[in-house]
């Protein structure tokens, strides 16, 4: 039986590294954390039906976030004291949905998804900005911690990761850790000295932070103690929309409710308000010409509410969270009920958070915690409960 991780040693403390996948990381650290989470998806992936785990390791070693959040809710549909069946065959489509949930005097589907609050074009920049990270990280860096003040890649532009090593490693030698604390203590960061790296598709300015004498020279300590500040525009609430959007009519009419899944796992995270402006529509200020009082509405760009009413009423609830293995006793997990839904699913078949509109309102069910449905101890991962 082949196992979800390799049988490579698992004895690398080294932190995981920019360029590196959640499950590369994984399949080689030492760290006791890493173990514990690697014993309970080894736990899972075993529960998993074996015709289908090939396909779902392979899923899970490509795309982690995507791989893992199918495999979680196997676990968790299982752990909730449901069947459930892996790619059931549906009506009407040759295309079948990922799970059939069985238990309880009730049936239904469920489809897995992720949202990622990050074009294909954003995500290929951060794949550059990671390797020249990583560049960054494997400079001889024995007195200095690097503090990224300025960080500018020319649109489209190809940056030489290597050249800017080492101009790094060259300019460093000329600086006195010791001198620099001296004459700047407190004010390192705004009048320290800075290191100017520029070319044709790279900018990068960068403060020399003198390293603490006992850290001078270890090994392991990565040079990058601060990155460049970002920004952005927009809400986790745009992809979580898109998300359902793709699933709504992926299969048909179905003769059961369907249950669409969607894990945010955006690097910007969510706030509680994502989900709902996500499926009832953005919170906009109304105001009119007959009343001048400006009101809390809606506009009807929501996965449920769109702009000429109710749609993707083949949905009948949808399931959101921001979902890792190493925050399985906070992650957000939250059901919200369709309310035009033409299937629609039972409340509070499920033991999650859940809520469903009434009376232009929503109304919150309380859940069982994760921690209670799998049995982890407190402190999850970094604990034991031994």
């Amino acid at each position: 039986m082949v196992p979800l991780f390799t049988n490579r040693p698992k004895d690398d403390p080294t932190p995981g590294r920019h360029t590196e996948g959640t499950f590369a990381f994984l399949d080689r650290s030492g760290r006791e954390n890493c173990q514990r989470v690697r014993n309970l998806l080894e736990q899972w992936f075993e529960a998993y039906p074996l015709a289908e785990r090939d396909r779902l390791r392979n899923h899970i070693v490509t795309d982690f976030n995507a791989g893992f959040f199918e495999l979680f809710l196997h676990a968790y549909f299982k752990a909730a004291g449901f069947s459930v069946t892996v790619h059931p065959p549906v009506p009407n489509a040759s295309t079948k949905p990922d799970f059939l949930v069985v238990g309880r005097d009730l049936s239904f589907y469920a489809e897995a998804t992720i949202a990622r609050d990050m074009s294909d074009e954003e995500v290929a920049r951060q794949n550059v900005e990671n390797h020249l990270y990583e560049a960054i990280n494997a400079t001889n860096s024995p007195n200095f911690f690097l503090a990224l003040r300025e960080f500018r890649i020319a649109q489209g532009g190809q940056p030489a990761a290597r050249r800017l090593k080492a101009f790094l490693e060259r300019e460093l030698k000329n600086y006195d850790p010791d001198r620099i604390r001296a004459e700047f203590g407190e004010r390192i960061f705004d009048e320290g000295p800075v290191l100017t790296f520029q070319d044709e598709v790279l900018t990068v300015a960068i403060t020399l932070v003198p390293k603490s004498p006992e850290l001078r020279g270890r090994p392991g300590v990565r040079p990058i103690g601060i990155y460049p500040m970002r920004s952005r525009v927009g809400s986790a609430a745009i992809s979580v929309r898109e998300s359902i959007a793709s699933k709504a009519t992926h299969y048909g009419a179905l003769d059961r409710p369907y249950v669409v899944c969607v894990n945010s796992v955006g690097e910007w995270g969510w706030d509680q308000d994502d989900p709902v402006d996500a499926l009832f529509g953005t919170e906009q200020v109304t105001v009119s010409a007959t009343d001048r009082n400006p009101r809390i509405t809606r506009a009807r760009d929501g996965a449920f509410m769109g702009p000429q009413g109710p749609w993707n009423t083949r949905v009948s609830a949808v399931l959101i969270g921001a979902v890792f293995p190493w925050n399985l006793l906070t992650c957000p997990l939250e059901l919200y009920h369709n309310p035009w839904g033409v299937e629609p699913l039972a409340s509070g078949v499920l033991p999650l958070r859940e809520a469903s509109l009434v009376d232009q309102g929503l109304v919150w069910k309380e859940r069982t915690a994760l921690q209670i449905l799998f049995g982890l101890p407190d402190g999850w991962p970094d604990q034991s409960g031994a």
